[in-house]
């Protein structure tokens, strides 16, 4: 036996000769530093999934996984979730009183309800999301189609980016949030105001793809011409007063007895709905029977307030409604009293009688059908919002002013910037360039194409529709409203032709997946 096995035997010997109090010792401590251990071990384990599960937490809060999703790309753009999501709930936004008239529940998540529009049967979700998908590829089209063209985001581009991401936070600071929650909540939760700002980027580089196109259109007088000879019905437009007598607006209030069967009040009913239905035959002929437009409007007014009983401000916008200002021949469709407009003369009238004499429209023409030859318009205007200003003593105020001080236009564009509550023309001095008989609500319409307008006339105009405007007209255009109309059509036709052009050259991956993660 060697000298080493000798001694370990003797070890070993000494442990159970001693009644094995060292090896229980030993195994004590070997136990304690297991238990050690094993707590250790578990406090670690508890440790890392407690880490775990707020890395989880932090990036499903934060989108990790979203914002690393690419929905839309081409080869040399792309667009993730979140910035997929802005486009979603812009289309949402735009939709949504529409939306909530056929009937969704907006407190409801939209993927549980049907859509009746989504040809496919799908949700709410679904309709969203593929009109959002339509919208994207076809921009990113663009903007390969604009990159192929040499054309680039310059510095008068990313300015009105900036002034995009301005106006963003101002709505935000009035609405009462920072940026970060407002963009959050209108544009989903995994948005952020660097995803606005690309998705502003995209879309401007595409819009600019699409000017030049429109621009470099071929609009030569001659190509008017021709368009407008075999689209003559387009061009071809008229101008008419309308009014609808319905016999609801006479009938008295429903009085509910609860001491009948209501037979008797049912009886009731169907005699005061005769008598309705001959009154409003009357007054319809009346109507028809008016000499001039003049006469027809006053008619509407008076009825309006008399016999309907609606104040001043709805009774007026009676009268605005029925004036229909270059109804264009195309809209009348199957209608026959609108296709017997197209075929009167100036100051003749026309009743259309429907539901078994329910309602009676009447038709005046002020304006025989032909091409629009009235010149674009150009008008600056202040708006005193009747939103802001319950009457008119402001706006006269700052006209008086304006006035005894000279009507100075550069006084008139410092008053726009203080008062109008137009923002989309603010930056311009309240200026509207190259205005079609129409574009503009009726009162606004009529001053400015009034025979009469010469530059530098300027009045208080009040419209029933956003309040009093102070106006100022700048003169005409050379072009005339019909060659307009024929322009605009011409550069639609042109953008239409490139973009189907752009999608068919420029394949756009989709992930499917990624289109169900966007938030609403």
């Amino acid at each position: 036996m060697g000298k080493g096995q000798k001694n370990k035997n003797d070890n070993t010997n000494d442990i159970f000769q001693n009644g094995g109090n060292t090896y229980t010792a030993a195994k004590k401590e070997a136990n304690g530093t297991l238990k050690k251990v094993g707590a250790w071990t578990a406090t670690i384990a508890v440790f890392l999934f407690l880490v775990g599960m707020t890395a989880y937490q932090y990036l499903t809060t934060h989108g990790f996984t979203e914002r690393r999703t690419v929905v839309l790309s081409t080869d040399n753009y792309e667009v993730t979730v979140p910035e997929m999501s802005y486009f979603f709930n812009v289309a949402y936004q735009n939709m949504y009183s529409y939306a909530s008239y056929l009937g969704l529940d907006t407190t409801k998540s939209l993927k549980s309800q049907a859509c009746s529009l989504d040809s496919n049967g799908g949700s709410w979700y679904d309709y969203l999301a593929n009109n959002a998908k339509t919208t994207v590829s076809d921009m990113l089209s663009l903007c390969e189609a604009a990159k192929e063209a040499g054309i680039e985001l310059d510095d008068e581009d990313r300015k009105q980016i900036e002034e995009q991401i301005d106006s963003l936070e101002s709505a935000a600071k009035t609405a009462g949030y920072s940026p970060k929650e407002y963009i959050r909540n209108m544009y989903g939760r995994f948005t952020k105001e660097k995803d606005i700002r690309r998705v502003f980027e995209l879309t401007v580089l595409a819009n600019k793809y699409t000017t030049k196109v429109m621009d470099d259109a071929d609009i030569s007088d001659d190509v008017l011409e021709s368009y407008a000879k075999e689209n003559e019905d387009s061009l071809t437009v008229a101008d008419y007063l309308s009014y609808t007598f319905n016999y609801k607006d006479l009938m008295p209030e429903s009085e509910t007895d609860e001491n009948t069967d209501g037979s008797d009040e049912a009886a009731e009913d169907e005699t005061a709905k005769a008598d309705a239905i001959a009154k409003i035959a009357t007054y319809a002929d009346e109507l028809k029977s008016c000499a001039d437009a003049d006469a027809f409007k006053d008619y509407i007014l008076k009825y309006s307030k008399e016999t309907r009983g609606l104040e001043d401000d709805a009774a007026e916008s009676a009268v605005n409604s029925s004036v229909k200002i270059a109804a264009a021949k195309t809209s009348a469709g199957e209608d026959e009293q609108l296709k017997w407009i197209y075929e009167a003369k100036v100051g003749e009238t026309n009743s259309s009688v429907k539901n078994d004499g329910e309602t009676i429209t009447v038709v005046m023409v002020t304006k025989a059908a032909g091409r629009d030859i009235a010149h674009l318009k150009n008008a600056r205007h202040i708006l005193f919002s009747s939103e802001t200003y319950s009457d008119d003593s402001k706006v006269n105020e700052v006209y008086d002013k304006w006035v005894a001080d000279g009507a100075k236009i550069e006084d008139f564009e410092a008053l726009v910037k203080e008062y109008s509550g137009d923002e989309g023309s603010v930056e311009k001095g309240g200026l509207y360039e190259n205005i079609s008989r129409g574009d503009m609500v009726a009162e606004f319409n009529d001053w400015i194409f009034d025979e009469s307008r010469n530059p530098g006339d300027h009045a208080i105009v009040k419209t029933s529709s956003y309040g009093w405007h102070i106006m100022y007209f700048e003169g005409e255009s050379d072009r005339l409203v019909w060659q307009s109309a024929a322009e605009k059509a011409l550069q639609e036709k042109a953008f239409e032709e490139a973009k189907a052009a752009a999608v068919e050259k420029y394949a756009v991956s989709v992930d499917e997946k990624g289109l169900d993660m966007m938030a609403s």
